[in-house]
Order: C-alpha cells, then sequence, then structure tokens
C-alpha cells in the first residue's frame, strides 16, 4: 500500500470509483455542498435516482452478475451524473451496514470490488494513476510481442496474491527481477487485468475496513432508518441462497460445522483456498451428494 494516495483532481474519476482512497472526502465535501443529510439521502423526493442506482448496484452484488458498462448509463461529465454515481455507493454501503448482516457484506463487497477489477482492467487512460492509490509502486514495459508487461513490488505481491487462486498467483510461477514480480498476459487476459485482479483483493480489503468501521459506530435507531430498504435486499439474499444452495433442511442438517462454514464462505463471495475446495468436493462425494449439486456450491 502507497504511504501517500496521489491527489485526483478529476471529480469524474473519483464519481466512477468511489472506493478510492480519496473518494471518503470527495464524499463528505459533496454531501456538504449540497447539504444533503441522511434523512434526504432516505426519503428526499429529488434523490429518488439516488436510490434506484443505489439499489441496482445491491441488486447486482446479491445476484452476482454486476457488468461493469452498467455504469456508462450515467453521464458522469455532469454535477448530476456524478452524484448519483457517487452517492448511490454511499447509499448502498449503508444499507449494507444497517443490515448487520455479515452474508450481506461479504456480496456487496465481493460485487463491488468485483465491478472494480473489471473497470480498472477496462481503463488504459488512467490505470497508472488509479492502481497507484492501491500498490506502492507500479512500472508497465512493452515486451518482443508488443503486449504490455506490468512489475509490481514483491512485497504488494506477497500481500496480496495468497488471496487468489490459481497457479498463476504462486510467486514461484511469476518472473521476477530485483525484487519486482512481473505481471503477464495469459488465459486471455492482458497484464493489465492481471494487475487489476490483485488490486480486487486491495479493494476488498478497503470497503471490509470502511464497513466494519461504520458499523462499530451505528446503533439501531440509526440502522432502523434504512429498515425498508434492508428488508427488500435481505429479502432477496434469502431467496437468492436457496436457489444455490437446492438443499432439503434434513440434508443440510447432517452437514458436519467444518462443511457447513466452507459452503457458507463460497456463497458469500469468499475465496476458499485449494485445501478447502478438495474438501468440499471430497466429502461432498462421500455423503452422496449429486455432481451437479456440488458444482452449485461453486458457481
Amino acid at each position: 500500500m502507497p504511504i501517500r494516495a496521489p491527489e485526483i483532481d478529476d471529480e469524474g474519476l473519483l464519481a466512477r470509483y468511489p472506493f478510492l482512497p480519496q473518494g471518503r472526502s470527495f464524499i463528505r465535501e459533496m454531501l456538504e455542498e449540497n447539504g444533503i443529510t441522511v434523512e434526504d439521502l432516505i426519503e428526499a423526493p429529488w434523490l429518488e435516482d439516488v436510490r434506484v442506482r443505489g439499489r441496482l448496484r445491491l441488486v447486482d452484488s446479491v445476484l452476482q452478475q454486476e457488468d461493469a458498462a452498467s455504469s456508462s448509463t450515467i453521464d458522469l461529465s455532469t454535477d448530476v451524473g456524478r452524484m448519483t454515481e457517487t452517492l448511490s455507493f454511499l447509499h448502498a454501503m449503508l444499507v449494507v451496514c444497517a443490515s448487520f448482516d455479515e452474508r450481506l457484506l461479504s456480496r456487496w463487497i465481493e460485487g463491488e470490488s468485483s465491478r472494480a477489477d473489471k473497470l480498472l482492467g477496462m481503463d488504459s487512460k488512467n490505470f497508472n494513476l488509479l492502481s497507484s492509490s492501491f500498490l506502492s509502486d507500479i512500472v508497465v514495459e512493452t515486451n518482443s510481442e508488443g503486449s504490455e508487461v506490468y512489475w509490481i513490488p514483491m512485497v504488494d505481491f506477497i500481500e496480496l496474491s495468497p488471496k487468489i487462486s490459481g497457479k498463476y498467483w504462486r510467486l514461484v510461477n511469476r518472473p521476477l527481477r530485483d525484487g519486482w514480480v512481473c505481471l503477464d498476459s495469459g488465459a486471455g487476459e492482458t497484464g493489465r487485468e492481471r494487475a487489476s485482479r490483485l488490486i480486487k483483493e486491495r479493494v476488498r480489503e478497503s470497503l471490509k475496513v470502511s464497513c466494519e468501521d461504520r458499523i462499530s459506530r451505528m446503533d439501531d435507531e440509526f440502522a432502523a432508518k434504512f429498515a425498508d430498504p434492508v428488508e427488500r435486499i435481505t429479502g432477496l439474499l434469502s431467496e437468492r441462497v436457496k436457489e444455490e444452495m437446492p438443499m432439503t433442511a434434513a440434508i443440510r442438517d447432517d452437514w458436519p460445522p467444518c462443511f457447513e462454514s466452507a459452503v457458507s464462505e463460497l456463497n458469500q463471495g469468499v475465496n476458499v483456498n485449494h485445501i478447502g475446495r478438495f474438501f468440499l468436493a471430497a466429502f461432498s462425494k462421500s455423503i452422496g451428494l449429486q455432481q451437479e449439486q456440488t458444482c452449485n456450491f461453486f458457481s
């Protein structure tokens, strides 16, 4: 993580990437300049577009079908567009925190960090500036084939890569040079998309810390202000989990705690390591689950 995040003056960028470290002050200033309170965010008629966009962000996270291109429908060159995109992020976060539901929190964080991964991977113009907010340094080179190759400090790679599955992300499989790790293209992904995948873990970590801080300071009276949207989104999440887990209660009652925990983590968007995944597959077979049922755990 950089000691100090670079300054970003482009309000369009800050609206598009509200999860940036610089985003907190940008959101606070936007609220103050427009005289917007939490109550306004919940019920003011003129902020209905913000709430609608916030609900869409939540639904996309719960259903795990966020399309990075969806933000293109909002014109970030206008004050209204920037406000809608920025405050929708805040509204969604407040709803999630007010739910005090760890499962919903994990889903939302996974959805927003995945969206960040996609957006960053496509943003060739601003990638170096944005990545310097999450990595201690980054160097871009062009190889003999004309493809971009990204080099990041080993300390960043060692910190973030263990959270990602796949042999590509093992340090022993990466080219090294003077304390730098190479992220090159492969398996249909560019070097920039590989770097974005690594940054996703930093975004996930940042959102988790931010939400946990808000939850620790949120009392029941404040949370009650979001009762309606919380009820709607938790209901949707419950239905989604039932669809993803087509098991009878009797079958689930037979699961040992370790198996239940691993399945729950997968459903919450938490990355389960190779050993955990192998255990899930092996134990599923041993208790007689159908192949389709086992595959549903990983979909």
